[in-house]
C-alpha cells in the first residue's frame, strides 16, 4: 500500500495546518516571543529543521508553558524521525492543553510510525470527539484501520472523510487502496479516476490505479498508468519495479530488464526488485546473471524464499543440481507451504538426467505435498506425482495420474502433447528423464 510516502504526506499536510494555526493564534505575549515564534514557524516551513528545533527551544526556555510550541516541536522532531523526543514533547502538549485536537492528531502520527496502532486510533478517537467536523481526522483513522487490516472500517472512514472535504484525493486513494485489496477492482477504478480529476499531477494515484488496472488484467491500462506515474515522479524506483514487473507479464524481458535496472539504480536495498530482474534474466536465458541478481536478493532479505526457489531453478539450468536443491529445501524451510518448491523439488528428483541426483521416494514425498497444498486442483502438480511414482518404479500410479493430470483445464495443446510422450513411457514401464524445465 506504499504505506510510507502516504503518510509523510499526511503527517506534512497535519504539519503545517498545525504551524498555520499557531502563526495565528500564538499564545506567546511581547514582541520578543512573537518575533522568536515567526522564527521558529518560518525554519520549520523552510525544511530547516536543526534550526527550527533551536528555535522552538528557545522558546520553551522563555515561555515553559506554551502548548503550541511543545506541539510545534513535537512535529519537527517527527520529521527528522526522532520519535522519541516527538512523543515526549506531544505528551506535554497534550498534558497542557487537553483539549487540543490537533495535539492528539499529531501524537496519533508518532504512533503511526511507531506501528502502535492501538494508541494511534484512541488518539484519533479523541480529536474526532473535540473536532468531529474535520476530514483528516478520519483519513487518518482510516489509513490506522487499514494497516490493522480492518478494511471495513477502514472505507467507513475513507467515505467520511469524502463527505467532509469531497475535493481532497486522499480518502479516494485510501478508499481505492482497500477496494483494491478485496478485488473490487471497478470500485478501486472509479475513486482513483475521482483521485486524478482532483490532482491529474498525483504520481501515486496514477501509481494505485495502474496496480488495479494490473488486477484486471488490463496490463496496457496499466503500462500508461505507470508511465504517466514515472513521468510525473522520474526517481521512483518503486513505479519503475512494477511496470518492470508488468513489462515481464507482458513477454517483453528486455524491457523488463531495463525497468529493473533503473528501479535499482535509484533504490539498491530492495530484495524485491533484484528478484524480478533475475526472473527476466531467466528467461532470456541469462542464468548467471539471473543467479546474481537472487543471491543479492537473499543477501538484502534472507528470509526471502522466492529467491531461494528462483535461484534454484537457474542452478538447475546450469546444471548446479546439488546447489538446486539446497535452494528447494532453504525455500521451504522458510515458506513450508510454497508449493511449487515442493513441485519444483520433486521434478528435479524424478526426472533429473543425473543420476546421482535422482530419488523416487524423496520425489513421491514432494510432489504429494505439492498436490495436497493445491488441492489436487493444479495439472502439473499431478503431472509431476506421475513423473515420481514412475522414477519410484510404481508404473501403474504413474499412469494413473498422468492420465488424472492430462484431464485437467488449463493445459495447452503442446504441453498436452508433451504429456502423452510421458504417459506412453509410462504405459512401458519406463521413467521419463529430462533437461530441467521448471
Amino acid at each position: 500500500m506504499r504505506r510510507n510516502k502516504a503518510h509523510e504526506d499526511l503527517f506534512l499536510k497535519l504539519s503545517l495546518m498545525f504551524l498555520a494555526s499557531i502563526a495565528l493564534t500564538g499564545v506567546a505575549v511581547g514582541d520578543e516571543l512573537k518575533e522568536l515564534r515567526a522564527k521558529a514557524v518560518e525554519a520549520t516551513h523552510k525544511h530547516d529543521y536543526p534550526s527550527a528545533i533551536l528555535l522552538w527551544t528557545e522558546l520553551l526556555q522563555k515561555h515553559p508553558k506554551d502548548t503550541n510550541a511543545y506541539a510545534s516541536r513535537g512535529t519537527v522532531y517527527v520529521r527528522t524521525r526522532d520519535f522519541t523526543n516527538a512523543l515526549a514533547d506531544l505528551n506535554r502538549a497534550v498534558e497542557l492543553d487537553p483539549k487540543n485536537p490537533i495535539s492528539y492528531r499529531a501524537r496519533a502520527l508518532v504512533y503511526d510510525h511507531k506501528q502502535d496502532f492501538e494508541n494511534e486510533i484512541r488518539d484519533v478517537n479523541q480529536a474526532i470527539q473535540l473536532d468531529p467536523k474535520d476530514a483528516s481526522n478520519f483519513l487518518l483513522r482510516g489509513n490506522a484501520y487499514a494497516q490493522k487490516e480492518n478494511y471495513d472500517k477502514a472505507i467507513d472512514d475513507f467515505t467520511l472523510a469524502i463527505e467532509l472535504n469531497p475535493k481532497d484525493n486522499k480518502p479516494y486513494k485510501g478508499r481505492g487502496r482497500i477496494y483494491t485489496i478485496q478485488k473490487q477492482l471497478e470500485k478501486a477504478v472509479s475513486d482513483f479516476n475521482e483521485a486524478i480529476r482532483l490532482k491529474p499531477e498525483d504520481p501515486l494515484a496514477y501509481y494505485n490505479r495502474g496496480r488495479a488496472y494490473e488486477q484486471k488484467g488490463q496490463l496496457d491500462d496499466a503500462l500508461k498508468d505507470f508511465d504517466e506515474a514515472i513521468r510525473l515522479a522520474p526517481e521512483d524506483d518503486q513505479a519503475y519495479g512494477f511496470r518492470g514487473y508488468l513489462h515481464f507479464r507482458k513477454g517483453e524481458y528486455q524491457q523488463s530488464i531495463k525497468d529493473f535496472n533503473q528501479a535499482i539504480k535509484y533504490n539498491q536495498t530492495n530484495s524485491i526488485t533484484y528478484d524480478g530482474r533475475g526472473y527476466a534474466y531467466y528467461k532470456i536465458g541469462e542464468f548467471e546473471k539471473a543467479i546474481s541478481d537472487h543471491t543479492e536478493a537473499i543477501r538484502l532479505n534472507s528470509t526471502n524464499s522466492l529467491a531461494f526457489h528462483a535461484r534454484a531453478s537457474a542452478y538447475s539450468k546450469q546444471g548446479e543440481f546439488v546447489k538446486a536443491i539446497e535452494d528447494h529445501k532453504k525455500c521451504l524451510a522458510l515458506n513450508p507451504k510454497d508449493a511449487l518448491a515442493y513441485n519444483s523439488l520433486a521434478w528435479l528428483f524424478a526426472t533429473c538426467k543425473e543420476a546421482s541426483i535422482r530419488n523416487g521416494k524423496g520425489a513421491v514425498e514432494a510432489a504429494q505435498k505439492a498436490c495436497e497444498l493445491t488441492e489436487w486442483k493444479k495439472w502439473y502438480c499431478v503431472g509431476t506425482l506421475a513423473a515420481s511414482y514412475a522414477e519410484a518404479g510404481d508404473f501403474e500410479q504413474a499412469v494413473k495420474y498422468q492420465k488424472q493430470a492430462m484431464g485437467m483445464e488449463g493445459i495447452t495443446e503442446k504441453t498436452r502433447a508433451e504429456m502423452q510422450k510421458r504417459l506412453t513411457l509410462f504405459e512401458q514401464h519406463q521413467p521419463t528423464h529430462e533437461e530441467p524445465t521448471l
